[in-house]
């Protein structure tokens, strides 16, 4: 069974995330014959949470030897994948993604891995009319702390409480009249006063 390469980089995008410093370690790896899947940890070194994401391209060799990078791996023709493919990694924390390989070994294949800072979605709420959704399409746990419900005029509310949403967990708010919920959003180290209804 042939090896797998790997050739890993990081891209910078400008100042999208000044204060994260992002550590890749090694620029080369590879997956033996006997192995399936890699374990990459990624180090956020800097002061504030880091967001990444992991774009996968596969490299070719032509005739000549120059090597041929394919776009983007995207589902349905991915020999190889990363998961998690997205990471919040909190200031002096490390995070790790798993990359799967599941195509043909019968010769050795060639990837180029890039680890890409990104900003965060400055939403993860889903409205509609019925109702508005907290969404957590990220890996970490993201918290809504100080959850009340109070009627329109603030005056009558819940107990606060604290809600964790687990990576890829919802939380549904139903639109009532008169009715309204508040809470605190707290992802990573980054926090939102969030008042939801009216």
């Amino acid at each position: 069974m042939k090896k797998i390469y790997f050739i890993l980089s990081l891209i910078f995008s400008g100042n999208a995330l000044a204060s994260a410093e992002i550590s890749i370690g090694t620029l080369y790896d590879y997956m033996s014959g006997q192995q399936s899947t890699y374990l990459k940890r990624i180090r956020n070194q800097g002061d504030a949470t880091a967001f990444v994401k992991v774009a996968i391209h596969e490299i070719t060799y032509d005739a000549a030897g120059q090597p041929q990078e394919s776009a983007e791996l995207t589902e349905g023709r991915r020999a190889l994948i990363a998961s998690p493919s997205r990471m919040i990694i909190p200031a002096n924390g490390v995070q790790a993604t798993r990359l799967l390989f599941m195509g043909e070994r019968d010769k050795e294949r060639y990837f180029r891995v890039r680890f890409i800072p990104v900003l965060p979605k400055q939403e993860q709420l889903i409205k509609t009319d019925t109702m508005t959704t907290v969404v957590n399409k990220g890996n970490a746990t993201i918290v809504l702390d100080f959850f009340e419900e109070c009627d329109g005029r603030k005056k009558n509310c819940s107990t606060p409480s604290k809600i964790h949403l687990l990576p890829n967990m919802q939380k549904q708010l139903m639109k009532k009249s008169d009715h309204l919920y508040r809470f605190e959003l707290i992802e990573g180290d980054k926090s939102r006063s969030m008042v939801i209804g009216h």
